[in-house]
């Protein structure tokens, strides 16, 4: 017997809360591995990581559906194409395990084979689902069209008035043609009817298919789906019509988004449901998203994706994008099938020792945590080209899992602020493993970097706002209210506008100091901030003209760019600091506190001998003064 991978220790610690269900999947884990010859290095891990975290999660997830199935006494169950391939295969396998009897069949179905035959009529439904086709980061105007059946040819006049050509037609369509070609299916009258038409036509060969796979036959059914908002339940439900004999019940891996609507019939989850607010959907995005990830890369099928359906002598069958999934195949994945199933075999589910009606996602949540976010570097090499596919009916594609980063990724990374990926679906985990260590850590410092200094320089476009195009009127720009007494508006009532060159230059000043003290109440306590920003030499003659500016320009741009939920006065009373001691102003920065209720209230603010500085009000009656800065020498003497 082989001995224990890291995998297989997490499912054995959990033992006692699983009640013994977590070391069944162990134990057939092991016996898997020790059964399997194996050729290369690389297969070996493959097949560590499908008999130790892929097979535990399938299996814990198809024993749920088949506990549920007896729950509910459903005669027969329906895996939907492609993801249920492999879960039909390990249901087949358990069956006999649980004498449960229920017959397990596949049913060929896919976004691009059912969505359209469900539409009987141009609704908000039909609507959204028109304009979900142009989420995809690439399209034609001919593969839009396809998916609802449509060629270019037929609808050319309509495609002409919005300024698609012909020559057009098969290229990608900039973002401006994708809102006219969007704005044209959504209100063209005449499209609609051709798309209904399209609808019912393909709809007759479905609901054909349908009844030869015993979707009307009068027993219990229930559907079966990976995830992930049950959309392809809710286009059977809408083929299915009035000749739907009994309701609809789905069983998915989980569920996203947050309506629940039954006129589709029932729906639930095994692992979490978001709209309940079940299993473990509270918890990080890795548990719903990383989930999803993982199980759409592996949960895979050996025929291509269903495109529609063909009536061939009065045989229903599907039409696929291609036969074979040549590329998955090639690549090793019936290893993992292979393995997978192995495991289903070699699980004992002796009742005496064993409950099978034991939750054991704690323990799956783990073993795919470990392998997820802490995969080996042999693993990462192993599923590096793995290929992933992406895209929707024909015009899917497949990409690699993984990817490794050099210094162009570095570059880039620094230009953009943004961590640079080939596609959405990275590993990131895997492909810093892939990287090499001194390249991992320039990435992080160029993205760090990049977005810090992208932050200090960001609001200079507020200051490209305060300059005025044409001459200004005069007007006032003072947020929350400052200034109100008659002394402070005689000082502070000019023109915000800057006119003249050093004018602008000491806005430019204003906005580079706020925005480097964000940056540096990030990172640096106030008292060693203000250490900082008195001057080496004070003039000796207190320059006060240019104050009114200051005071200005400060506030119009933290209204513009606030600082916080809680208030600007933190950030203002220092740069004002800055400022007033450069024009010899012996001023004093003081921090307080007052009771809101249950809460503390804190407020910075400065005083010039004894008096409240460009302030409205006298803050020292409200708040209780915690800090002064600088100390008097009197009371640097007490300490």
């Amino acid at each position: 017997m082989e001995t224990s991978n890291r995998y297989e220790q997490i499912l054995d610690s959990h033992s006692v809360a699983t009640e013994g269900l977590s070391s069944a999947l162990a134990c057939a884990s092991r016996r898997t591995r020790s059964m399997s010859s194996i050729i290369s290095a690389k297969q070996q891990v493959r097949r560590d990581v499908a008999a130790g975290v892929l097979a535990p999660l399938i299996v814990g997830y198809v024993l749920w559906i088949l506990r549920r199935a007896k729950q509910l006494r459903l005669k027969r169950l329906y895996f939907l194409s492609r993801d249920g391939q492999l879960l039909l295969e390990v249901g087949r396998r358990l069956l006999p395990k649980m004498n449960l009897d229920c017959e397990l069949r596949y049913l060929y179905a896919s976004r691009a084979a059912w969505h359209l035959p469900a539409v009987t009529r141009i609704d908000a439904d039909a609507l959204s689902w028109l304009c979900s086709f142009f989420e995809s980061p690439s399209f034609s105007t001919r593969s839009v069209l396809s998916r609802i059946s449509i060629e270019p040819e037929e609808i050319d006049s309509h495609l002409k008035s919005i300024g698609l050509t012909e020559e057009s037609w098969p290229r990608k369509l900039t973002l401006s043609e994708c809102n006219a070609l969007q704005q044209l299916l959504r209100q063209n009258s005449s499209l609609h009817q051709l798309i209904v038409q399209r609808a019912s036509e393909k709809r007759a060969v479905v609901l054909k298919y349908l009844k030869q796979e015993g979707l009307l036959d009068p027993i219990e059914w229930g559907l079966v789906d990976v995830g992930w908002f049950g959309n392809l339940q809710n286009s059977l439900v809408k083929m299915l019509g009035s000749e739907r004999r009994t309701p609809v019940r789905g069983l998915y891996f989980g569920l996203r988004g947050h309506s629940i609507d039954e006129r589709f019939g029932k729906r639930e989850a095994y692992f979490f449901d978001e709209r309940l607010g079940f299993g473990l959907s509270s918890v990080d995005k890795f548990h719903r998203y990383g989930l999803v990830r993982l199980l759409e890369a592996f949960l895979r099928a050996d025929h291509g994706t269903v495109i529609g359906f063909r009536d061939d002598n009065g045989v229903v069958r599907p039409i696929f994008t291609e036969k074979r999934n040549r590329e998955l195949l090639d690549w090793g994945f019936p290893l993992l099938s292979e393995t997978i199933g192995c495991v289903a075999d070699n699980l004992c589910l002796d009742a005496s020792s064993i409950s099978v009606d034991t939750d054991v996602r704690e323990p799956l949540l783990e073993v795919i945590e470990a392998f997820w976010l802490k995969p080996s570097i042999s693993e990462a090499r192993a599923f590096a080209d793995f290929p992933y596919e992406m895209g929707f009916g024909s015009d899917s594609y497949a990409v690699h899992l993984t990817e490794r980063y050099g210094w162009s990724h570095v570059a880039k990374a620094f230009w953009t602020g943004k961590e640079m990926r080939a596609h959405g679906a990275i590993w990131d985990e895997a492909s810093s493993k892939l990287t090499p260590a001194i390249i991992g850590f320039a990435l992080k410092i160029a993205v760090h970097s990049s977005r810090r200094i992208r932050d200090l320089f960001r609001p200079l476009t507020y200051v490209m706002q305060l300059l005025p195009s044409k001459p200004a009127r005069r007007h006032t720009m003072i947020p929350d209210g400052l200034y109100e007494d008659a002394a402070t508006s005689e000082i502070c009532g000019s023109s915000p506008w800057p006119k003249t060159k050093n004018e602008i230059w000491l806005l430019i000043q204003v906005v580079g100091l706020v925005s480097a003290l964000r940056l540096l109440l990030c990172y640096f306590n106030v008292k060693k901030i203000l250490k900082w920003l008195p001057p080496a030499h004070v003039p000796p003659i207190p320059e006060r003209r240019i104050l009114k500016k200051i005071v200005r320009y400060t506030d119009v741009f933290l209204g513009k760019v606030p600082f916080s939920s809680e208030g600007n006065c933190l950030p203002r009373s220092l740069a004002l600091y800055y400022f007033a001691t450069r024009c010899g102003l012996p001023v004093k920065f003081h921090c307080g506190v007052r009771k809101a209720g249950a809460q503390l209230k804190g407020h910075a603010w400065l005083t010039l001998d004894g008096e409240p500085f460009f302030e409205n009000g006298s803050p020292e009656r409200s708040y209780t003064v915690t800090f002064t800065f600088p100390v008097a020498e009197t009371d640097e003497a007490t300490v």
